[in-house]
């Protein structure tokens, strides 16, 4: 063991301002890198969350497009793609087409802008005939 006097020397020099500034230093030096790291880990969650959500979207689009290619290798979904696609029918069915009123009315009566002379004319032939 120790002596008593080389105990107290070295407990002496341990706790001295120097020593102490020096371990202080060191310490600071390796915070640096613990908080790198720090952020490092922060990064790679996030990453890690974007990259979780897109293959969740990815794999319900998977198993959509498997639905989607299922649907159309029966033959009702062959007809109705056909029926979408190509807006037809099969022989004997018939088709009714709905059109808005409004649209009729533009169609029908098509409005023709009449100038000042052109209005007076008209009156003027309505009163002789």
């Amino acid at each position: 063991m120790f002596k008593l006097s080389t105990k107290r020397k070295i407990k002496k020099w341990f706790y001295s301002p120097l020593t102490l500034i020096f371990l202080l230093i060191l310490v600071s030096f390796m915070f640096v890198p613990v908080l790198n790291m720090y952020e490092n880990y922060t990064e790679s969650k996030d990453v890690l969350l974007a990259s979780k959500e897109k293959l969740d979207a990815l794999v319900d689009e998977d198993l959509e497009i498997t639905k989607d290619i299922e649907y159309l290798k029966s033959d009702l979904g062959k007809e109705a793609e056909f029926r979408r696609r190509f807006r037809t029918g099969k022989e004997g069915e018939f088709m009714a087409i709905i059109v808005d009123a409004e649209d009729m009315r533009d169609r029908a009566q098509p409005m023709k802008e009449v100038g000042f002379w052109e209005n007076i004319i008209n009156k003027l032939k309505d009163i002789f005939n």
